[in-house]
């Protein structure tokens, strides 16, 4: 997988994570206005992250086996910032 394969792989698992995690926050929020105890506590998203696969050591991971393919990943790229990262160099993925 390229690194721009990469990065879109990993920009669709935050996207699911995203939207998982609102629905969390959605049904927490309702049963607040209901006096009730919230379903979702603080377990519960960090396993959201966890099963999509986006933690720091599965990104490191993913960047480092698609390192065959370039010597150097560019970050700022990844991240999906959007903004011109040109000039500020290539940043080791290791």
């Amino acid at each position: 997988m390229t690194p721009e394969q990469m990065a879109a792989f990993i920009n669709a698992a935050t996207t699911r994570a995203v939207v998982r995690s609102l629905g969390m926050v959605a049904e927490n929020e309702i049963r607040r206005c209901r006096e009730e105890h919230p379903v979702y506590g603080e377990s519960d998203f960090l396993r959201v992250i966890e099963e999509e696969g986006i933690g720091h050591n599965n990104v490191v991971s993913y960047f480092q086996a698609s390192e065959c393919q370039s010597d150097r990943v560019r970050i700022w790229t990844v991240i999906g910032t959007g903004a011109d990262m040109e000039g500020l160099g290539n940043v080791d993925a290791t």
